[in-house]
Formats: C-alpha cells, sequence, structure tokens
C-alpha cells in the first residue's frame, strides 16, 4: 500500500527533474508510517499467536520487504543530495542572470544621467529607458 500510494503520488515520471527528485524523496521520508505500523502489528500478531503458519509466512516476506526498502532509503540520500545541488545551481544562475539584467540597467540609468544635458534631456532619456525595460528571466525555473 504504501508503494503504491508513493507510485501514484509521483505521476508522471520526471526522473531527471530535481524538483520532482525532491518531491519524491519528501514522499518517500514522510509516508512510510502507514508500512511501518503494518510491519510493527505483523510482528505483534506473531508475538499472540506464535504458532500461526501464514503469520509467519507473511512476516519472512514483510521482512524481505523490508531489507529492499532499507536500501532504497539508503539511495534516497544521495538522491537528495543531488537534487538539492541541482535547485541550489539553477537558482544561483537565475541569480546571477537577475544581477546582470539589474547592473545593466542601473549602468544604462547612470549613463543617461552623466549624459544629459538639461532637465528636459533627462526626462526625455529617462522615458526611453522605460521603454527599452530589459525582462529579467524568471524567478523559478524549476518550479514546473
Amino acid at each position: 500500500m504504501f508503494l503504491a500510494f508513493v507510485l501514484v503520488d509521483s505521476l508522471p515520471l520526471q526522473l531527471l527533474n530535481p524538483a520532482w527528485q525532491l518531491r519524491f524523496t519528501n514522499r518517500m521520508i514522510n509516508t512510510p508510517l502507514q508500512a511501518l505500523l503494518g510491519f510493527l502489528l505483523l510482528h505483534l500478531a506473531l508475538y499472540i499467536e506464535p504458532a500461526n503458519g501464514f503469520l509467519r509466512a507473511q512476516l519472512v516476506t514483510a521482512c524481505q520487504w523490508a531489507i529492499f526498502m532499507v536500501f532504497a532509503f539508503l539511495l534516497l540520500v544521495p538522491l537528495q543530495g543531488v537534487a538539492t545541488f541541482r535547485v541550489l545551481s539553477q537558482a544561483q544562475g537565475t541569480q546571477a542572470a537577475q544581477r546582470n539584467v539589474l547592473g545593466d540597467r542601473v549602468r544604462m540609468t547612470r549613463h543617461s544621467i552623466e549624459a544629459a544635458t538639461s532637465p528636459e534631456d533627462l526626462q526625455a532619456r529617462f522615458s526611453r529607458l522605460q521603454a527599452l525595460r530589459p525582462q529579467p528571466p524568471s524567478a523559478c525555473p524549476w518550479a514546473n
């Protein structure tokens, strides 16, 4: 049930998208309470009725799946680290692009102020700057 919930919640698969990777690791870390509770209840049922062969078989199967899940959870650590690094790199790139756009805007404004010969000329230069306003890149390219 736990795996079905995580897989259905993770659709559509976007394995190379760092935002999807972070959401997936978040789901895997925050939703295993149901699986853990089922595992504990199975142990409790076998403790109450140790001669039940069906419960013993279910426990063996659950233990095999538990080993698999331990390795899956261990693999989440590097996945989350790489995804976090990629998201931060994208954010730093976006921030640098925004700084460049703002720096260009400040340079154009400074040049307009220094080159103006009268208040009317300054107003006309500012009007042209408003018309030439560059559009900064989007702030969150990974949010899609």
